[in-house]
């Protein structure tokens, strides 16, 4: 006879499993990859797909309307949704910050839609690249927090 597993049990494997992905989420947002190297990754995937599908950039783009997905064994079915359109980051959003900042390599950027200012640095260490941000009102609000936070962490 199978033993019942107990509400406890249950609960206690639950938590192990919601603690684990919070572990892993916030391992992925501080040590993974910046916005930018994700967007670059997935126009590169677009223009795979583009490229294999042999298709011209507004054929994949084009708005419309979502339709059922025809049979596969008909030669003129679509083999994705035309309503999807690739991901692309606007770059004027970000700004470079310029060699006499305190923080070389900072970078700016607009956080959420309060009008908050974002700055993120990556400072090369031994073990790989250590991110660190802060946000701020304006964007010399949110470089002054980086910076007295990278001297804090003894990194300046």
């Amino acid at each position: 006879m199978a033993k019942k597993e107990t509400t406890l049990q249950t609960l206690y494997r639950l938590t192990i499993m919601v603690g684990t992905l919070s572990v892993g989420s916030l391992g992925a947002y501080q040590y993974g990859p910046p916005a930018e190297d994700v967007a670059q990754g997935i126009n590169q995937a677009v223009a795979m797909v583009r490229e294999r599908l042999e298709l011209e950039p507004a054929e994949l783009a084009a708005p419309a309307a979502a339709q059922p997905i025809a049979a596969a064994a008909s030669p003129e079915a679509p083999r994705f949704d035309t309503a999807v359109a690739p991901v692309a980051f606007e770059q004027d959003t970000v700004s470079q910050i310029g060699p006499d900042s305190r923080l070389p390599g900072a970078i700016v950027e607009p956080w959420g839609d309060d009008g908050l200012q974002r700055a993120s640095i990556a400072i090369p260490g031994p073990l790989g690249d250590r991110r660190m941000d802060a946000v701020g009102a304006t964007p010399t609000e949110a470089l002054e927090r980086l910076a007295s936070k990278a001297e804090a962490a003894g990194l300046r």
